[in-house]
């Protein structure tokens, strides 16, 4: 077979171009630590490669979010650490003011810090995160949760926030709840004596009524009550429990303390004739109402008997709420233990998990660093010796033995 000089010089071409190419890639392998540098190497490889690298990246998202839930657990358990002890003041400012040997002086100082305490209360009810957002206002973390009011003579709390619990994805299948709504925390608390009031759907004017509370105990009755404006600027108080009306044609002035079978409440705005409010027993009662209710019976006067049994009346009962309070508290911290232990947990097989997934990974795509310099000298050599035999060849001719 004849082969022509062109075809000596194409195939040596080829062919060193085929050693440079296998010694290139070998070189990008080694320079790279990847076992595949183009999708077309090995498809499967590859995108079996981009799935764990997802894989991984979630995971990496799902430890961060893990710090960021800790660090509001944390701070809310704090919190409530710090509600927890103003509480137990305010308890042990109860017992004291159950003393029979106290003054009237005595009692105002006690009703004195009691409000001091309401507004920590309230500034602890308001904790803001790292984040900016207020802690215990559920979704609606832009807002202040807990916002006071006052109608006439009755300061009272009102919840801004929403019953909504945040929450944080932690893995794959699993979420973690970062914070505890305020209403839960400071409003729904079990109370012996809770009292709630509303304005009927068909009022047509612009009144409104204050939360109402009972300022002695040793009338009330558990009765539902309502009270009807007949005209503009007078009102009926009725027992709608007993049907019988307790309280007829009564002046209204805006803002003026309402009482009624040992209840208390107030309407100021500007009622219609027709428009009603009702006032029923409750379950519950929040914290704020309970320090409003105590220092109120502080701030009484106790002159007789009569007086002072309405007076020990409203300490026990406070001190039953501040329990039930403290109770609350307890239990809410008590559930954030628990979800920091999961954290702790979830940490551990998040990162079990990620070095399995890397392991993985790495088998499919990392190079074997051994093998790969056993090949690039071993294409070094053969492109070395195709060099050297091309050049003995192409030297050979007809001339040399002419």
């Amino acid at each position: 077979m004849r082969i022509s000089t062109s075809l000596i010089y194409q195939r040596a071409t080829a062919g060193f171009q085929q050693q440079q190419s296998n010694l290139a890639l070998v070189q990008q392998q080694i320079s790279s630590g990847l076992k595949y540098q183009r999708p077309s190497d090995n498809p499967a490889a590859m995108a079996r490669s981009l799935d764990l690298q997802q894989v991984l990246s979630r995971t990496a998202q799902y430890q961060e979010n893990i710090k960021v839930a800790e660090n509001r657990l944390v701070l809310e358990e704090s919190t409530l650490g710090g509600v927890s002890g103003l509480l137990q003041r305010v308890r042990e400012l109860t017992v004291q003011a159950g003393n029979g040997a106290l003054s009237r002086s005595d009692r105002l100082a006690i009703a004195s810090e009691v409000r001091e305490r309401f507004g920590e209360l309230r500034g602890l009810a308001n904790t803001i995160d790292a984040h900016g957002d207020y802690l215990f206002a559920g979704h609606q973390g832009q807002q202040a949760a807990v916002q006071t009011s006052r109608i006439g003579q009755i300061e009272f709390a009102g919840f801004n926030g929403d019953e909504g619990a945040r929450e944080m994805q932690i893995s794959s299948s699993r979420r973690v709840q970062t914070a505890d709504s305020g209403l839960d925390v400071f409003f729904r608390i079990p109370a012996t004596q809770g009292i709630t009031t509303r304005a009927d759907t068909g009022n047509s004017g612009s009144g409104e009524i204050a939360p109402g509370f009972v300022y002695d105990s040793t009338q009330a009755s558990g009765d539902e009550y309502r009270i009807d404006f007949t005209a503009p600027g007078s009102y009926d108080v009725v027992n709608v429990s007993s049907g019988a009306t307790l309280i007829s044609g009564a002046s209204y002035t805006p803002g003026e303390t309402i009482e009624f079978d040992g209840l208390r409440t107030a309407v100021q705005g500007a009622p219609a004739a027709g428009d009603s409010f009702s006032l029923r027993s409750s379950q519950h009662q929040d914290v704020f109402a309970t320090l409003n209710k105590f220092v109120t019976a502080l701030e009484s006067n106790v002159g007789t008997d009569a007086d002072q049994a309405r007076y020990d009346a409203s300490v026990a009962v406070a001190l039953d709420d501040l329990d039930s309070a403290l109770g609350r508290v307890d239990e809410v911290r008590t559930r954030i233990g628990g979800r920091l232990n999961m954290l702790d947990t979830q940490r551990d097989e998040n990162a079990a998990y990620q070095l399995h997934t890397q392991r993985t990974l790495s088998d499919i795509r990392d190079l074997d660093y051994a093998e790969a310099i056993s090949r690039l000298q071993n294409d070094s050599f053969a492109l070395q010796a195709a060099q050297q035999s091309f050049a003995r060849i192409e030297g050979n001719s007809l001339f040399n033995y002419l």
